[in-house]
């Protein structure tokens, strides 16, 4: 069955991936953006005006926008869907939004959804975060009548994702732009000659947070108070490892920390897939 999909948000980088992942399931697809650009040629693909032509009779609702810009959006939209239909958010950050989404009416269907991956994503099972509006169980047969082959996780709630989300996302890109930083006044390009399997893969990673948009960037970052929480972890782990490098006890304080992830993972592995990655990345070169 074909269904009416509108997206708000159509011209960003992760609205322009639900635009081409809907229209390759020959979904029909109505956007709006006010900001300028191309859509795809596709006989399903209608570009609207407004919010209110967008979406008035269509079946899902997708809010791509910026977080900042979500809440009135998800309120602009809930306003004029119809009855039954379902109102999807994809923020990084739930806090604020979360709340919008729940203000909405009762007749629809909210959805705060977290897509695990970048716009670069191949559209192949891609791994999907739920947080539960109002009823868990019909938000994510919702979701899964879009994407079948989906891996889904649910959250508990909001406060979870956006910690979880602070560590994930946010220290992981912070840490990146750290070493970034750090290396900016040097020829990366000789350094990615002489480097060996451990800096290819950091870089790697590096480079792909630098090329994502600066505004999800900023989300992440600056958006989340969790995010902070974890950095000023992160800033003091460091000086303590510094400590113990001036010492002499660093080789203790590795062992403890080796002992320590040995817990939860196989280190072992953890290498051999190291080279994996190193191998995969050569082959794509």
């Amino acid at each position: 069955m074909q269904r009416t999909i509108a997206i708000i948000g159509a011209r960003g980088r992760m609205g322009m991936w639900f635009v081409k992942y809907f229209l390759s399931n020959r979904e029909q697809v109505r956007v709006f953006d006010s900001r300028e650009g191309r859509y795809p040629e596709d006989p399903n693909l209608t570009a609207t005006n407004g919010v209110e032509e967008c979406v008035s009779n269509a079946d899902y609702v997708f809010v791509c926008t910026p977080t900042g810009q979500a809440p009135t959006q998800i309120k602009e939209a809930g306003k004029e869907m119809k009855a039954g239909a379902v109102l999807v958010e994809i923020s990084s950050v739930k806090k604020d939004v979360f709340k919008s989404l729940r203000r909405v009416r009762a007749s629809l269907i909210p959805v705060s959804l977290h897509p695990m991956f970048g716009p670069n994503a191949s559209s192949v099972a891609p791994r999907l975060l739920i947080i539960p509006v109002r009823d868990k169980d019909r938000e994510t047969r919702a979701i899964l009548q879009l994407f079948n082959d989906a891996s889904i996780s649910i959250l508990p709630n909001a406060a979870f994702h956006d910690k979880s989300m602070g560590l994930i996302l946010g220290l992981t890109y912070f840490m990146n732009l750290a070493l970034a930083e750090t290396v900016s006044g040097t020829d990366v390009r000789d350094l990615k000659k002489l480097a060996g399997s451990t800096f290819s893969v950091q870089w790697l990673v590096t480079e792909s947070v630098l090329g994502e948009d600066p505004a999800l960037i900023d989300t992440l970052l600056s958006q989340n108070p969790e995010t902070l929480l974890w950095v000023a972890k992160y800033i003091a782990s460091c000086t303590d490892i510094s400590r113990s490098l001036r010492k002499g006890s660093l080789p203790e304080k590795a062992q403890r920390l080796s002992d320590v992830l040995r817990r939860s993972g196989d280190l072992k592995k953890a290498n051999e897939n190291l080279y994996r990655i190193i191998s995969l990345a050569r082959d794509s070169d």
